[in-house]
């Protein structure tokens, strides 16, 4: 399984970029989901 997604992304750069611009955009997003605004303090 793994090797078959590795050859995947391997033939297909855009999906990687994709799921990269993904990742970052939910890195970013979730502390609002979660209901806190990012900060320590109470």
């Amino acid at each position: 399984m793994k090797g078959k997604f590795r050859e995947f992304l391997a033939n297909h750069p855009r999906v990687v970029s994709a799921l990269f611009t993904l990742m970052i955009l939910l890195s970013q997003v979730a502390p609002v989901i979660a209901g806190g605004d990012g900060s320590s303090g109470p």
